[in-house]
C-alpha cells in the first residue's frame, strides 16, 4: 500500500501545512539569513550545528515519519524497517548507514525493543553539491551519487563517525565549526562512495528474478536484526525462509558483501559498540548481551575489526 495513504504521510506531502515538529529550526549560533534549516522532532536532540551542517540523534520508539527538507545522512544504532513513499522496504541495522535527498519523505519502524536510535547529519545544499562533485573529472554528477537508501559502511566510516560525534558531544567543544564542516566532509565523502559503488551494483544486476532476490535478502536481514544474539544458524534460516542454504548463502553475499555468519557477526560488534558508547554498562555485561561468549572473546574480536580494544573506543580522546 502506497505509504501516502497513511495520515501520518498524508499531513507532510508537499502542499500541505506541515505539522509542529517540521517547523524550522535556528541555532544561536545561525544567522537569520542562514538558508540552511532541517525539520527535526521531539524524539530529535542536536548536538552541534554550523551555518553547513547540523549533528544530532533521534531515539524514538514508535514508527517515525520524515520528511527530508534537506540531504539526511542517518548511521543507525539500532535495526530499522525502512519504507518510502514508492512502496519500497530495505532493513537498515548498526552495518547501515542510510542517505536521505531532499523532499524525500520515508518511514522508519524499529524491528524490536531497541526502539529506532541513530546519529544523524544534516547537509546542506552547497555541501550537497560539492560531494555530488565526481572527484576524479570535476564536473557535477548526477543524482546516484547521492543515492537513497542504506547501504553497508566499512570500520572505517564507523570510527570516523564515532571520533566526530564523540568531539560534538562534549560538554567544552574541542572542534570550532570549521573544522566540524571538515570532519564532516571528509566523512560523507567516503559515505558516499560506499552508498554510490552500492547503487551501481544493484543497478548492474540481472532484473530476472531480482525482487524475489532481493525480498528474500530482506527477509534474512529482517530475521538476523531480531535475533543476532542467538545461536541462529545459516542452515535454519534457510529452513524458515523456505529455500536451501546455499541459494541463501550465495544470494545474500551478492547482495550484502557478507556470509551470513560474519553479517551476524559484524552486527553483533557494532551493536555493542554503540552499547558501549552509552557507557551505562560494563564491557563484559555488553558482551554477553549481544551474543559473545565471554568479555576476552568479544574483546580480541572488536580488535580484530577495528584495530582498538573496546576500552580505547570507549576513550577515543584518551
Amino acid at each position: 500500500m502506497n505509504m501516502l495513504s497513511n495520515p501520518a504521510l498524508r499531513e507532510i506531502q508537499p502542499g500541505r501545512t506541515a505539522p509542529p515538529w517540521m517547523a524550522p529550526w535556528r541555532g544561536d549560533a545561525i544567522a537569520a539569513s542562514e538558508p540552511f534549516c532541517a525539520g527535526i522532532s521531539a524524539a530529535d536532540r542536536i548536538l552541534r550545528q554550523t551555518r553547513q551542517v547540523a549533528l544530532g540523534r533521534h531515539r524514538s520508539t514508535r514508527t517515525h515519519v520524515h520528511n527530508a527538507r534537506c540531504a539526511y545522512v542517518l548511521f543507525h544504532r539500532s535495526s530499522v524497517r525502512m519504507r518510502t513513499d514508492s512502496g519500497d522496504e530495505e532493513i537498515a541495522t548498526p552495518l547501515h548507514v542510510s542517505l536521505h535527498a531532499p523532499g524525500e519523505i520515508h518511514a522508519r519502524e524499529a524491528l524490536n525493543e531497541e526502539g529506532d536510535d541513530c546519529d544523524f547529519i544534516a547537509v546542506a545544499p552547497e555541501l550537497l553539491q560539492r560531494l555530488r562533485m565526481c572527484p576524479a573529472g570535476g564536473r557535477a554528477a548526477d543524482e546516484s551519487l547521492f543515492p537513497s537508501g542504506p547501504c553497508e559502511t566499512t570500520p572505517e566510516i564507523f570510527l570516523a563517525r564515532r571520533r566526530l560525534f564523540s568531539a560534538a558531544s562534549r560538554q567544552y567543544a574541542t572542534l570550532n565549526s570549521r573544522q566540524i564542516d571538515a570532519a564532516v566532509e571528509r566523512l560523507l565523502a567516503l559515505v558516499v562512495e560506499r552508498a554510490s559503488a552500492r547503487h551501481r551494483f544493484m543497478q548492474g544486476q540481472v532484473r530476472a528474478n531480482r525482487g524475489r532476490r532481493m525480498q528474500l535478502v530482506e527477509d534474512a536481514k529482517t530475521i538476523v536484526a531480531r535475533e543476532y544474539q542467538t545461536d541462529l544458524t545459516a542452515m535454519g534460516l534457510a529452513r524458515r525462509l523456505h529455500c536451501s542454504t546455499a541459494y541463501l548463502s550465495r544470494t545474500f553475499h551478492a547482495a550484502t558483501g557478507f556470509r551470513l555468519v560474519d553479517y551476524r557477526h559484524e552486527l553483533r560488534l557494532r551493536r555493542a559498540a554503540y552499547l558501549i558508547e552509552q557507557a551505562n554498562a560494563e564491557i563484559g555485561e555488553i558482551a554477553v548481551r549481544v551474543g559473545f561468549a565471554s568479555h576476552s572473546h568479544f574483546s580480541s574480536a572488536f580488535h580484530r575489526r577495528f584495530g582498538i580494544t573496546p576500552s580505547a573506543y570507549l576513550n577515543p580522546a584518551a
